[in-house]
């Protein structure tokens, strides 16, 4: 598939169910290379400052890493927010990024949306888009993320009740894009208990509060 196919296909469905996965649109090369940039900035997170079993840093990992500042800019990616935000806003800017390492005996993250910071009500214009690259595979065992099919269209008030939760499994390289207004949240690392040679962690790159625009008067 072409660029602009994977953008068509991308935004399509963002439009329809809130979120997409780009499978393997980093190569494995690419992906250690970025394992290796973020890597230090791990091996310096305290563990009193570990939440949940989990390590996160960042907007300070972009400088002089560049390997992740590709990933920021990559074709496909910037090709969807151009569509996604460039109708609704003046510009838009990647507004920050984080490294994030979900360890054996994290629990499942509370469901939320990003853009409920704001405190707009929804449902509204696209301003917000968010995308996590997987640094490692991401499974159901090791905490792929959840989301709720469609759930960018809820009113404010609603909140999710039973509905399906899907998990974003996705090989390392692939990404995760999903809109600020989709409920989501990291699973739960159920790896600790895994006979050799495992249990595992699970590394990703999300830019975080992702792309925020500007929105036109």
């Amino acid at each position: 598939m072409n660029n602009q196919n994977q953008i068509n296909t991308t935004v399509d469905l963002l439009t329809t169910r809130g979120y997409a996965i780009l499978e393997n649109l980093a190569g494995l090369d690419a992906m250690s290379r970025v394992e290796q940039e973020l890597s230090l900035h791990f091996s310096q997170v305290d563990s009193t400052d570990e939440v949940n079993h989990t390590k996160r840093i960042h907007s300070r990992v972009l400088a002089g890493a560049t390997e992740l500042q590709s990933r920021m800019i990559d074709p496909v990616i910037l090709g969807v927010m151009d569509r996604l935000l460039g109708d609704n806003c003046v510009k838009y800017q990647l507004s920050s990024i984080q490294g994030i390492e979900v360890h054996p005996g994290a629990s499942k993250q509370g469901l939320h949306r990003d853009d409920d910071i704001f405190f707009i009500p929804h449902p509204h214009p696209v301003f917000e888009v968010n995308v996590m690259w997987a640094v490692t595979d991401f499974t159901a065992e090791n905490g792929a993320t959840h989301l709720i099919r469609n759930s960018h269209n809820w009113p404010s008030g609603r909140t999710p009740s039973g509905e399906t939760e899907i998990q974003a499994e996705m090989k390392r390289g692939s990404a995760l894009i999903w809109l600020g207004s989709t409920w989501h949240g990291a699973g739960a690392n159920q790896t600790a208990n895994r006979p050799p040679p495992s249990p595992q962690k699970r590394c990703s790159l999300p830019s975080r509060a992702g792309y925020n625009g500007v929105q036109t008067p």
